[in-house]
């Protein structure tokens, strides 16, 4: 009777462990998933190196349009009449000359023709 008794018992944990055995991936597909998986961390790592060279490349650029965008602030923010005193000044005579020539050729079209 013990010994039937024992013997039951041990086919029950033998069961038991069975279905926790048969749950479980075996070694083959254990081993082609971690494959899988070390395939797919190599071809992220390769992504990941192709993303930072582009980042770093993104940076560059972005630097030089700030200091692009800095350099003509100060472009535009130089009054032309202080910076060269000599051109304005005969741009503004070349201005008045030719609005004069204007008024003269507009006064002449209005006379009346002899």
């Amino acid at each position: 009777m013990r010994v039937a008794k024992k013997e039951r018992q041990h086919k029950e944990e033998y069961e038991a462990l069975a279905t926790v055995v048969d749950s479980h991936a075996s070694k083959p597909e254990s081993r082609a998933a971690a494959a899988r998986v070390e395939a797919d961390m190599a071809a992220l790592a390769v992504e990941k190196v192709r993303l930072d060279r582009v980042m770093e490349m993104r940076k560059k650029q972005f630097s030089l349009l700030l200091a692009a965008e800095h350099d003509l602030e100060l472009v535009l923010d130089e009054d032309p009449f202080e910076a060269r005193p000599e051109e304005a000044q005969a741009a503004a005579r070349r201005e008045r000359s030719e609005e004069s020539t204007d008024t003269t050729e507009e006064t002449a079209a209005k006379r009346p023709k002899v």
